[in-house]
């Protein structure tokens, strides 16, 4: 490529400043010194650097000195002119400055005297290079530039020190093996190149075939590198050296090997896990270092997700249609032998039959051993799908919880354990790997999914785990036993997620008590479920822990908020009195704002601020559940708010708000949605029992405008007068709607209509707020909700100019980028809310009543909602979310960019829009 360039810059006419930045540029990274020019004030970066090397070339140091000088010079007055608003442009010049520094300190290898003293200073290099391997958001082509840099000074050394340049040449050796693992696939094949070139020891040659393999299999070359990793296996092998490096070539072959040989299914899946990952895992067990543990985290992830492959092709296999029809052929083969039997009994022989029924009974008999046959041998290929089914699922629970133990890389691994320890909570064998394993994960891992393991909880889970083999075969046990030293461990994040379910009937039993003080007669009791039993005897059974006075505390705020709840509410203003029991609760010593998040401390240990006291007066804030606005000061002497909503299940806006926290996670791993600003802006929801629930309070929001025109833009020209604020502001809230926008389309997000979506003032990003409708549920209503998201003329007009076709596409097709390489991790998610019998996948009559306004129902679609079970509602919408995550639209599957173009099209297409149902405000 360079030399192409080279080539066309070298015949142009031109001769302004880019076209000579491109030419120097190609000049020095190719070693090209003969049409370098005078070197003189206001070059570029490239023709001063090419001039320096050039220096270095004819080791001339005042040259080199003069040219540092006038770069410098340049930088200084070009930082001077930059504003606060282009601070990011001074990023590539930093970068620029760094490739200098470094250039001087190579110069000072000309003040060495012998051969020792070169490979020490070679060494003392590398090693301060290595400090500056941490890159940290640096982008992929500073990277690049900086290592080329490095290549190309330590290539005009070496050809100055012909005689004594070992040290050097494997320096710039291992330069090109990192530039091949960030470069593209063109500076990869260059880099292969430019290393076979150099004569390196056999551990090195090993490592550069690695290389070579990984860049085969970027172009689906899998035959080329399963030959290459077998020469190199055999070749580890048949060695004799004993080092480190070594054994990290041969652990990640053998892994490297593995993952190709389970693309190319050239290999059985035993002799893959036995050959190949089996013996890396027991390798690296035998070894101790920080690079063993690492690859054994890898390892681990690797052979887990590999058992989780063929477990699932076991289980879809068995449950496919030629499985169920292997079934029902058995159950008609042992009918007919049924019949069979009573006809042999009939038809035995007897003295004086004739030749015919003699024919006819050994026909019987015949037809009979051929059934029985073929009934044995189709059980026994049940059977023996049934054993494999559970050796892949043993081998992928256990590895996803060996890496848990030793590793915070695949945390997110945790959301798939769960999910196959609820699909077979019933197995012996899943249970005794879970409690065996679990105790050994730190306890915060399983935060993220408390809401799901509680809603699971089982009579029986007051029980600890001892030695006796049947309680680790009890899930009730052993959940008991996690949620307990969660509660332990992290109280302000467990306990009030145990307190919900205990909790559960809180408010009919209050309810019920009011209506018996007014009338006469008996009162009604109201019958716990199974898991709220199991969960008061769970906290029945932490209070003889430490955690008794945060418990009893915490048990007061819950019983106070609820009642507050449940109370009238005929005053827009609620004066609180000494008789409320809110007001009763001072001198609080364990229970944290609900509503603050409380940072999660993997050691355990925390100090947070304490409820001091809640505000004297309670403001109704409308609505049809008649939500209530508190104020409470902490001990830190902050000032918060909370919305108090009762007759509303809030576990749904809290498992959602979950949700969008791990897709946060992901957005936080992805480069291009890092530097992008990509997030979904959350909010803490804390349900208190089946029909109660405190909601963080978004402070210094406002309502997107409710205006006919599309005016939003001047929203940002009043709130931000500063071009420089108005430009960020902006941009954080088109950023905001694109991810939230496809966020909201892979969970199936409805009912946004503008009452739900707040903008937050400070930082233009938009919030979405009750989260009731999800999972495509919204097209499930008497008026059907016919688009994706919300992308009406008022959002549009917020975007600038460029309206759809700027910020916002690119935002978009990062975000679904981002989500559907992680397809794995949402849709073990939502599987695991398809365990969790507390989540509702329908919407209720009286829901569907609330939200349009409907004061009867048709008996058809009574008849709809409810013919319709919860596990098939779960797997519909499972099976929708993997299509989406897919890219499977209309039927067809659509690249990331075609994807967002058909979402936008139908959000933005008016026939979609004039079939919203009116409330939904589709005009503004």
């Amino acid at each position: 490529m360079f030399h192409t360039l080279f080539k066309i810059t070298q015949n142009s006419s031109e001769s302004n400043l880019y076209s000579a930045e491109a030419k120097a540029e190609c000049a020095w990274r190719l070693g090209l010194w003969e049409d370098c020019d005078e070197v003189k004030n206001g070059m570029g970066f490239n023709q001063y650097y090419l001039h320096s090397l050039k220096s270095l070339k004819g080791k001339d140091f005042l040259k080199f000195d003069e040219t540092k000088k006038l770069y410098f010079e340049q930088v200084v007055e070009f930082v001077k002119e930059s504003g606060i608003e282009s601070a990011s442009s001074i990023y590539p010049v930093l970068g620029n400055l760094q490739i200098f520094s470094e250039l001087s300190e190579i110069f000072k290898i000309f003040s060495t005297k012998s051969e020792e003293e070169m490979d020490s200073f070679t060494a003392s290099l590398n090693s301060s290079w290595i400090e500056k391997e941490n890159f940290g958001s640096v982008e992929k082509e500073m990277k690049e530039l900086i290592l080329s840099a490095r290549i190309s000074a330590l290539q005009i050394l070496s050809q100055s020190f012909k005689n004594s340049n070992g040290a050097l040449q494997n320096l710039i050796f291992r330069l090109l093996l990192k530039k091949c693992e960030i470069g593209n696939l063109r500076e990869r094949f260059h880099s292969l190149l430019e290393a076979k070139k150099i004569e390196v020891s056999m551990e090195e040659n090993w490592e550069l075939r690695l290389q070579d393999v990984k860049l085969a299999l970027s172009l689906d070359r899998i035959s080329q590198a399963v030959c290459t990793l077998g020469d190199i296996l055999q070749d580890i092998k048949g060695s004799n050296l004993m080092s480190n490096k070594k054994r990290e070539n041969h652990y990640e072959t053998l892994v490297l090997y593995g993952m190709v040989l389970t693309q190319s299914r050239t290999q059985s899946p035993q002799l893959v896990i036995e050959n190949y990952f089996q013996e890396a895992i027991n390798l690296i067990e035998n070894s101790s270092g920080r690079t063993d543990d690492a690859y054994l985290e890898d390892c681990y992830h690797n052979l887990a997700s590999f058992g989780d492959n063929l477990y699932q092709e076991v289980k879809e296999s068995s449950s496919s249609e030629h499985s169920q029809n292997r079934i029902k052929h058995i159950e008609q083969s042992e009918q007919e032998m049924r019949q069979l039997r009573e006809l042999i009994s009939t038809s035995k022989p007897k003295q004086g039959l004739s030749i015919r029924e003699e024919s006819e009974h050994k026909h019987l008999l015949k037809r009979y051993k051929i059934l029985e046959r073929d009934i044995a041998r189709e059980e026994n290929e049940i059977k023996v799908q049934e054993k494999e089914e559970e050796y892949y699922l043993h081998l992928s629970l256990e590895n996803y919880l060996k890496v848990l133990c030793c590793s915070s890389k695949y945390d997110l691994n945790i959301f798939r354990v769960v999910a196959l320890w609820l699909e077979n909570l019933k197995s012996d064998t899943t249970n005794i790997l879970v409690s065996k394993y679990c105790p050994k994960i730190k306890s915060h891992k399983f935060i993220p999914l408390l809401y799901q393991l509680v809603a699971r909880l089982q009579p029986g889970c007051s029980q600890t785990i001892s030695d006796s083999d049947n309680q680790h075969r009890d899930f009730s046990v052993v959940l008991s036993s996690i949620l307990e030293r969660v509660c332990l461990n992290h109280p302000h994040h467990g306990l009030p997620v145990v307190l919900m379910l205990a909790n559960a009937h809180l408010d009919e039993e209050l309810n019920q008590s009011t209506q018996t003080k007014r009338k006469s007669g008996q009162r009604q009791l109201i019958s716990d479920e199974d898991r709220v039993k199991a969960a008061k005897s769970l906290v029945s059974n932490m209070k003889k822990t430490k955690l008794l006075g945060h418990i009893e505390e915490l048990e007061k705020v819950f019983l106070a908020y609820i009642t507050l709840a449940n109370r009238d509410k005929k005053k827009t203003f609620i004066k609180m009195t000494s008789d409320d029991l809110l007001m009763k609760l001072n001198q609080l010593q364990y229970t944290a704002p609900l509503t603050r998040k409380v940072r999660i401390e993997q050691s355990a240990v925390y100090s947070v601020p304490i409820i001091s006291n809640w505000g004297s007066s309670v403001e109704h804030v409308g609505g049809i559940n008649q939500p209530l606005k508190l104020s409470l000061l902490s001990s830190d002497g902050i000032w918060s708010h909370e919305l108090l909503k009762g007759n509303d299940d809030l576990r749904q806006d809290a498992v959602l708000e979950q949700v969008f926290n791990v897709m946060n996670e992901l957005l936080r791993k992805d480069k291009e949605a890092v530097k992008q600003k990509l997030c979904v802006k959350t909010y803490l929801v804390v349900p208190l029992s089946q029909k109660t629930g405190v909601i963080q309070w978004c402070d210094n929001t406002a309502e997107i405008l409710d205006k006919h025109h599309p005016v939003f833009r001047y929203f940002f020209y009043e709130q931000y007068p500063n071009p420089e604020k108005w430009f960020t502001h902006r941009r954080s809230y088109t950023c905001s709607v694109a991810t939230t926008s496809i966020a909201g389309y892979i969970l199936g997000l409805g009912d946004r209509h503008v009452q739900n979506l707040l903008i937050d003032i400070n930082s233009a990003e938009i919030i979405h707020i009750d989260l009731g409708i999800a999972f495509e549920n919204g097209k499930l209503l008497p008026t059907p909700e016919r688009v994706p998201f919300r992308l009406t003329q008022n959002i549009i007009d917020g975007f600038g100019v460029m309206g759809v076709e700027g910020p916002l596409r690119k935002s978009m097709e990062t975000t679904l980028k981002v989500l559907r390489e992680a397809k794995s991790v949402l849709i073990t998610i939502v599987e695991v809310l398809r365990h969790d019998p507390l989540h509702h996948w329908a919407l209720t009559p009286i829901q569907i009543a609330k939200l349009q306004r409907q004061q009867s129902l048709s008996q058809e679609f009574n008849f709809t909602t409810e013919s319709c079970s919860s596990s098939s509602m779960a797997e519909r919408a499972l099976l929708r979310v993997q299509q989406k995550l897919n890219g499977l639209e209309n039927g067809l599957v659509v690249s990331v960019s075609e994807h967002v173009s058909i979402l936008i099209q139908q959000a933005m297409d008016i026939k979609n829009i004039a079939c919203m149902y009116y409330g939904w405000q589709p005009y503004l």
